[in-house]
């Protein structure tokens, strides 16, 4: 498992389940490495300052998230995995994360399929977005955790009668996300 992505498994899981904040680390800026050699303890990581390891791609990429939640006054957000299905539990985590403010906004995280044991075992070729309101018209995209990008917009969620919106897999039943990496899908109150 690469350290970005284990980076971001633990910033959107740790961001969606209700962590108020959250600090990147990297060694050289945990440790305030300056411009000399790491002399401290025996589990040394690397040889970085941390003028170097705050330019590391984890570092990038967390800002993209941090970013992207700015936008939605993420310190209201309310964790709910109940809003999607399958979600994480206790005996699985590698399954998706949501939080979201009632009627206005819905994030959920979907892992990589290389935090599983077995790709068989990849939880994402049909999801269902719950308990979506009656009264709320959503738009939505996925958002590129990896680069900032949008991709798949959604002019209208067309939720059931049941207001569940089942987003199944494209291009064969592989994966509803853009990809096997891991995915943020946000829905927007119009």
């Amino acid at each position: 498992m690469g350290v970005t992505l284990t980076q971001r498994f633990l910033y959107w899981t740790s961001m969606l389940s209700g962590c108020a904040g959250y600090t990147y680390g990297a060694q050289g800026v945990w440790n305030a490495n300056g411009d000399i050699e790491f002399k401290g303890g025996s589990a040394n990581w690397g040889d970085y300052i941390w003028k170097d390891a705050m330019n590391f791609p984890g570092s990038y990429q967390l800002g993209l998230g941090k970013k992207l939640l700015e936008k939605y006054d993420y310190l209201k957000l309310e964790v709910h995995p109940e809003w999607v299905e399958p979600h994480w539990n206790n005996s699985n985590r590698i399954s998706p994360y949501c939080a979201g403010i009632p009627g206005k906004i819905r994030i959920i995280y979907f892992p990589s399929c290389h935090l599983l044991n077995n790709i068989s075992d990849f939880p994402f070729k049909k999801v269902k977005v719950l308990n979506i309101e009656k009264s709320i018209n959503y738009k939505a995209f996925y958002f590129n955790i990896r680069n900032g990008e949008k991709v798949w917009e959604i002019d209208t969620v067309s939720p059931n009668d049941k207001g569940e919106w089942i987003i199944e897999g494209r291009d064969g039943p592989i994966s509803t996300n853009p990809s096997l990496e891991d995915w943020v899908l946000v829905l927007e109150s119009k």
